[in-house]
């Protein structure tokens, strides 16, 4: 007899089938990694790190490992580039740097690598980079300030 739902009354439709072909609730394996993840922080992040690394590294080999307007190849200041722009909202639908970085090693021409002058100097060129506004810091009390300012002029006298 099928089971409608988990043994935590979980309903079975939000259910998947595992590598292991068991049937896992969606609900209760988030809850499992979200606690294991609690349990062995250090372990956890370690392997995210090492694998975020591995990826970034295998996309900027397959890119060419450097800069295609200057030829700069050390891989800290290397940025995959968006050719025709708009990589902010891809990145914010397509998840992320991991997706960025898969779409890159699944052969879309749509990418360049640039190091981070090269790459924000085509920005400028192509009108992509919005100036910030300059903001001077005002403080909420200007007198106060001022006569603060006033007395360490005159030596506190």
């Amino acid at each position: 007899m099928l089971k409608l739902f988990c043994r935590r009354g979980h309903p079975r439709s939000e259910s998947y089938r595992s590598s292991a072909g068991r049937l896992v609730c969606r609900t209760c394996a988030k809850a499992t990694h979200v606690r294991w993840g609690r349990e062995n922080g250090a372990a956890s992040n370690a392997s995210h790190n090492k694998y975020h690394r591995k990826q970034r590294k295998a996309a900027l080999a397959f890119l060419g490992g450097a800069c295609v307007r200057c030829g700069f190849s050390d891989s800290r200041a290397l940025q995959i580039d968006h050719i025709n722009g708009g990589g902010k909202q891809e990145q914010a639908l397509a998840g992320g740097r991991i997706g960025l970085w898969n779409r890159v090693l699944a052969g879309d021409s749509s990418y360049q690598l640039l190091c981070a002058n090269c790459n924000w100097i085509k920005r400028v060129e192509n009108g992509e980079a919005k100036p910030r506004p300059i903001t001077r810091y005002e403080p909420a009390d200007k007198k106060e300030t001022d006569t603060k300012l006033e007395e360490a002029n005159s030596g506190g006298n």
